[in-house]
């Protein structure tokens, strides 16, 4: 049964460019999953509730800086502004790991496209 529906269209990497982040790589393998973290949205797909987690590879080239991943989510229906809307909770260490945000309160019915980018804390 599906509690909500809505979809992803999107999931597009951008440079880092916030904040001088030079040393911020952009981030690979970006991903989103339903609620638990473990099934795969595809591109297009839908969730089966109000919550999602998305997650992607972060790096950088400081051996002195963490990094997190910090996303962009928004309805279809409005364009990207380049500022972050989420972030997740912890750190990676150098040189790089996957970093995960979840999102909840989602609307039923809506559909989210996301964009992400690598922050250096």
């Amino acid at each position: 049964m599906r509690i909500a529906t809505w979809a992803f269209i999107a999931a597009l990497a951008v440079p880092s460019t916030a904040l001088a982040q030079s040393d911020a790589l952009p981030p690979t393998g970006l991903a989103q999953y339903q609620s638990g973290g473990v099934t795969s949205i595809p591109v297009g797909g839908t969730a089966t509730s109000t919550t999602v987690v998305l997650s992607a590879y972060v790096s950088g080239t400081n051996p002195a800086a963490n990094y997190r991943l910090r996303v962009e989510l928004r309805p279809t229906s409005s364009a990207f502004t380049g500022v972050f809307t989420h972030e997740a909770a912890t750190n990676v260490a150098y040189p790089g790991g996957t970093s995960t945000v979840t999102i909840s309160g989602l609307a039923p019915g809506q559909t989210y496209h996301w964009q992400a980018r690598t922050y250096a804390t």
